[in-house]
């Protein structure tokens, strides 16, 4: 630097906080993951959630968060497991299995036991609040 040779430092790679490029980003990879769940939910034996069926609402997104929302069946719980290691497989991203939660309503005792099983995920309850909004 300046005509003097200077400290070696050792290159890196990857995104720090706060760098301009993380946005875009984000919203590429995270396009990636909802093109993969729109493709699992057209394949057969897939069951969207009773509120979701007419618009073919699969997920919403904010921030570093999704919500995935389908009806209780161990099939189509699996379909959305699979594509959740795929996901992690090509981009590195997994689900937080300890902020993760599965809500049930109006299921028997023995659907959602098959579900847990599948997925994994704690059981949770409501009410809920979600960016300080109770649902």
């Amino acid at each position: 630097m300046n005509g003097q040779r200077g400290k070696e430092f050792r290159a890196g790679r990857g995104l720090k906080q706060g760098d301009p490029l993380s946005p875009l980003l984000f919203i590429l990879t995270m396009e990636y993951f909802s093109r993969q769940l729109k493709q699992a939910y057209r394949q057969p034996h897939y069951a969207f959630h009773p509120g979701c069926a007419q618009l073919e609402l699969t997920h919403l997104m904010f921030v570093d968060d999704v919500h995935i929302f389908s009806k209780a069946h161990p099939r189509t719980i699996g379909k959305i497991m699979q594509v959740l290691d795929d996901f992690f497989q090509c981009a590195g991203l997994q689900v937080n299995s300890g902020k993760s939660h599965a809500y049930y309503g109006g299921c028997p005792t023995s659907l959602k036991d098959q579900c847990q099983a599948v997925s994994g995920f704690k059981e949770g309850s409501f009410p809920i609040r979600y960016l300080d909004i109770p649902l």
